[in-house]
């Protein structure tokens, strides 16, 4: 996952030259917006070729934290100044669609035959509803273990468990036993141990990366989702189904590591410190958290592995995200007549070699397109 470029700039490069309503001539400024400060690099990178390419065309590259983020965009559709394009989520999208503030691209994806069965397996459809289309698929992510390899050593763990580790409501499986055992109290004793004491834990097998909320990204909802159980009735679907046992006990399951077990850090603790902060100080063996974090796990002082999550009664899951490009459609800019549909073919040709070596380098995100995408087992 981590060695791979999704080629996301190139479709930011081709929705730039979607939104340039006159010619270069004219002067056209046109606002880009992103988050992600890991990917702010490579747009810069892109924007400049752009600009270089486009005398008279300035693009404008912005990046916010992630709360002032979805403020300023929301702000900006009442205000009438959002960005004209922008990063988008699938949890946030929908709403917007309701709101009838994103441009339908379908007609410029079937007027301009661009195709949309090149992107990994799911992605595409997940930014359409009832024949319209809100966003291309720029990246994925999905969610592994990540362990501390020295800890598993020293406990005499073979981190190859993880191939075929198990997890389910009734005993935890080997999913929990590996916690256990991973886990130590101030007299040397492991979870497994009836000696333990889990009032004075000097190790912890595992820290989980909150409680969740809603929706358990990157904490339960790949344990949830192994029962059976389901979140809803589907895509844009209105009915859920948090009140099902399985999704109680599950969460219950998760909580009692900490509260019951020992075999984590309290709710508390993480909430004030975060858990790849705790992870990285070293007396954490495990935790679970999504490929976007890949950089940040790497740069830990102690040796660091990405592992499988366990499989449940139902099988191994993830659960699966993608980010896409919008536009706003209040943007003054939405196509530059002068140069129609075969400019924008013609500039994603152009520059795919140097986006690819630019995002390449700096991207964490899996590869959008089928043909670039490398199967790694720890993140698949």
């Amino acid at each position: 996952m981590k060695h791979r470029s999704s080629l996301f700039v190139l479709l930011v490069v081709a929705l730039l030259l979607s939104v340039s309503a006159v010619s270069a001539q004219d002067g056209v400024s046109i606002r880009y917006v992103l988050w992600d400060t890991n990917q702010l690099p490579a747009y810069q990178q892109c924007a400049d070729a752009f600009m270089a390419a486009n005398p008279g065309i300035t693009v404008n590259v912005e990046q916010l934290g992630w709360d002032d983020y979805w403020t300023a965009i929301t702000t900006g559709f009442i205000s009438g100044d959002a960005p004209d394009v922008f990063t988008d989520h699938l949890a946030k999208y929908p709403e917007f669609v309701a709101l009838e503030q994103l441009v339908d691209l379908q007609p410029l994806v079937e007027r301009d035959g661009v195709a949309t069965d090149i992107y990994y397996p799911g992605l595409a459809e997940l930014w359409a509803k009832d024949g319209a289309r809100y966003g291309l698929p720029k990246d994925w992510d999905t969610i592994a273990v990540v362990y501390n390899q020295s800890l598993f050593e020293a406990a005499g763990v073979d981190p190859a468990i993880m191939d075929e580790w198990t997890w389910n409501l009734e005993d935890g499986g080997t999913f929990l036993q590996t916690i256990a055992a991973l886990t130590l109290d101030a007299n040397g004793n492991n979870g497994l141990s009836p000696d333990f004491d889990k009032t004075n834990v000097v190790q912890y097998g595992f820290v989980p990366d909150g409680m969740g909320g809603a929706y358990g990204q990157t904490q339960w909802s790949a344990l949830a989702v192994s029962t059976g159980w389901q979140f809803n009735n589907g895509p844009w679907g209105d009915e859920y189904y948090y009140d099902d046992e399985r999704f109680i006990n599950t969460v219950q399951w998760w909580a009692d590591l900490a509260v019951e077990h020992g075999f984590a850090p309290s709710f508390e603790e993480v909430s004030s410190l975060g858990s790849a902060t705790l992870f990285q100080a070293g007396n954490i063996a495990m935790t679970m958290n999504g490929s976007w974090m890949i950089g940040t796990f790497l740069a830990s002082e102690f040796p660091v592995g990405f592992g499988r999550l366990p499989i449940g009664p139902e099988g191994r899951k993830s659960m699966f995200n993608g980010l896409a490009d919008s536009i706003w459609v209040g943007t003054p800019h939405l196509e530059d007549r002068g140069r129609g549909s075969s400019s924008w073919r013609r500039l994603i040709a152009r520059t795919s070699s140097a986006r690819r070596a630019s995002s390449s380098r700096r991207s964490r995100m899996l590869p959008r397109l089928r043909s670039r995408c490398v199967r790694m087992r720890a993140w698949t």
